[in-house]
Formats: structure tokens, C-alpha cells, sequence
């Protein structure tokens, strides 16, 4: 019954936490540390760096979001009209979910935790994006949400 209880509470604090972040002038995801994440998403079972400095080179490419996917243990990256940013020469599927979150979070993350390299990482089935101590998430799957206006 504790563990019951422990789960739900875990879920009413996510979903808490959801409404908290729904578009409010359209940004897309939260920064929490890397507690509040562990108690909510579970610890990290796939870790992948990328250097900062290479991820926010990839940013201008894109006007206000960019999406993740880890397939097949190698780190995509999308513009917000789903154009592949990274790897260059890699493909997708349309039907691919990948996560989706406002880059002026992502710069916020860099500046925040201040690490030449950044992890792109699995808990579970939630992707999550650190920078030392600082966690990126409350992203929105794409599709179905492909753009905050969805």
C-alpha cells in the first residue's frame, strides 16, 4: 500500500507540475534539479554526451523549439518543422516521436549548469536533457504535439 500511495503521489506531483508548464507565451519544458528528477522520473538508465558548444551551434537553425530522440543509442536532433538537425547525414520516420522544448530553455540549461558538455538521457521512457546539476523535461511528445498551439 506505501508504494501505492508513493506512486500516486509521484503522479499528482507530475501532473501538478504539468499545469504549471503548459504555453505561457509558448515555452515548452522546465528546469528542475537533478533530485526533483531523480524522485520523479527514476535515475538514469541511458546517458549520452554532446558537447554544449556543438548543441547550441545547432540552435540558430531553428526559430523557438527543437526535439530529441535517443534511437537506437545515437542522439537525433530536429528542427521545429521536424528538418534533422542532427546527425547530418541520418534519417528519420515521420511517425517517430520525438520530445519537444523551447530552446530559450535549452540556453537557460548551458548557463545554468555551466558544463562543456551536456547528456541527452533515458529514465525510463522519459527523455531528459542535464547540464551538471539541472535537468531539462516536461517536454511535449511529437507528434502528437508537434508546436505549443496543438
Amino acid at each position: 500500500m506505501k508504494i501505492f500511495i508513493q506512486k500516486a503521489l509521484i503522479i499528482i506531483l507530475f501532473l501538478l507540475a504539468s499545469v504549471q508548464i503548459l504555453p505561457q507565451n509558448n515555452v515548452v519544458g522546465k528546469i528542475i534539479t537533478k533530485e526533483e528528477a531523480n524522485l520523479l522520473f527514476g535515475s538514469v538508465t541511458q546517458s549520452l554526451p554532446f558537447r554544449t558548444d556543438q548543441l547550441a551551434s545547432l540552435l540558430p537553425e531553428s526559430d523557438k523549439y527543437v526535439m530529441f530522440q535517443i534511437i537506437n543509442g545515437n542522439i537525433y536532433i530536429l528542427g521545429e518543422k521536424r528538418n534533422l538537425l542532427f546527425p547530418q547525414n541520418g534519417s528519420v520516420d515521420d511517425n517517430q516521436v520525438f520530445q519537444l522544448l523551447s530552446k530559450s530553455l535549452l540556453l537557460e540549461l548551458f548557463a545554468m549548469g555551466k558544463s562543456p558538455v551536456t547528456f541527452i538521457e533515458k529514465r525510463g521512457n522519459v527523455l531528459t536533457i542535464s547540464n551538471e546539476d539541472y535537468i531539462l523535461e516536461y517536454t511535449y511528445p511529437c507528434p502528437p504535439f508537434c508546436s505549443p498551439q496543438n
